[in-house]
């Protein structure tokens, strides 16, 4: 399973879908979203987005209401117990080229329930396309794609700037050994040396102040476990705090780090170690150097801005070369 993932709207999740539906066009694949996309006009901006290209034998996992506007002929073959604005998820099996609207479930329970259904039907690969603002869904891929665009600043450099962070973010790594059998506690918690819970003085990182963090017994406590998200406000208590800095931070993905772009960076920049218990297989990174306006980055300096800080394949959306053996090379 394959989820693709923007750090901006219009930053080429679309086209990178479609590069990939184009390559497996013979296999028996399935496409979804979190949310709506392949529309002809973007739902916020008005101006012209690719459509998602469908081609027989391929199912489709949308909400009903979107088949009116399908160009291709379908067949549906079940109708799930899963609702949406535009009505229940269906699953579609196309019967002829075309083009269709994905608006698949638009929570993550809903979406691993699809999923979980399209995975009992022999396919070789099933694609999510994602929102840009539900970077969430990554996890539920066995692999992801990091699509950056232009669109994300105004100013080159700043475009560059996100799309590292997103790539950094994106990149953090799985649990040590040693704190893989994280307990089952709905509270932040300390773990010391052996893994064993120990006690701190608060139990959420909501609106968490200066003078709590201080409290931290620092001689005791080696890892902080995070089973919900990580605030803003707790970050920046954190950072004002050296001491606490050789605390490890086991959170549950790379999307329950809510902060911002700057205080990330920030908390790179005195090596933070953070571990994710869902960590995120980012297989390579596709770039979109236009902007919606018409204007346009240098596709070669953007690329070796990038190619030359990650180490993941970089490819521009409009070129076709997505690492599939990258993504078929996955067990």
């Amino acid at each position: 399973m394959i989820s693709i993932v923007g750090n901006a709207k219009n930053a080429g999740k679309t086209t990178v879908l479609n590069t990939l539906i184009e390559a497996y066009q013979h296999d028996p694949i399935a496409i979804t979203s979190i949310g709506l996309d392949g529309e002809m006009l973007d739902q916020i901006t008005r101006l012209p987005k690719p459509r998602i290209t469908v081609y027989p034998g391929m199912l489709v996992a949308t909400a009903k209401d979107t088949l009116r506007q399908a160009t291709a002929d379908y067949d549906v073959i079940e109708t799930l117990d899963i609702s949406s604005a535009l009505g229940p998820i269906v699953i579609v099996l196309v019967r002829s080229l075309g083009h269709m609207i994905c608006a698949g479930p638009s929570q993550i329970r809903q979406l691993k329930k699809l999923v979980c259904r399209l995975k009992q039907m022999n396919l070789t690969k099933i694609f999510i396309d994602g929102a840009f603002a539900r970077q969430q869904l990554s996890r539920l891929g066995d692999a992801t794609i990091l699509c950056v665009g232009a669109s994300s600043a105004y100013q080159d450099d700043q475009v560059i700037q996100k799309s590292l962070t997103l790539i950094h973010k994106f990149s953090l790594p799985g649990l040590p050994m040693k704190y893989q059998n994280l307990p089952p506690v709905e509270e932040v918690v300390g773990l010391d040396e052996g893994g064993n819970i120990l006690d701190l003085p608060f139990d959420s990182t909501i609106s968490i102040q200066v003078e709590t963090v201080k409290k931290i017994p620092v001689h005791t406590i080696k890892a902080i476990y995070f089973p919900h998200a990580v605030s803003e406000s707790f970050c920046q208590a954190w950072l004002s705090q050296k001491k606490l800095h050789t605390i490890a931070w086991m959170i549950q993905s790379p999307s329950h780090l809510i902060c911002s772009e700057r205080t990330f960076e920030k908390l790179r920049q005195i090596d933070q170690s953070i571990f994710c218990q869902y960590p995120v297989h980012v297989v390579c990174v596709c770039y979109n150097p236009f902007r919606p306006n018409g204007e346009a980055m240098n596709s070669q300096w953007f690329y070796q801005e990038l190619r030359s800080q990650i180490e993941y394949p970089v490819y521009n959306v409009l070129h076709p070369e997505v690492s599939y053996e990258s993504i078929d090379s996955l067990s």
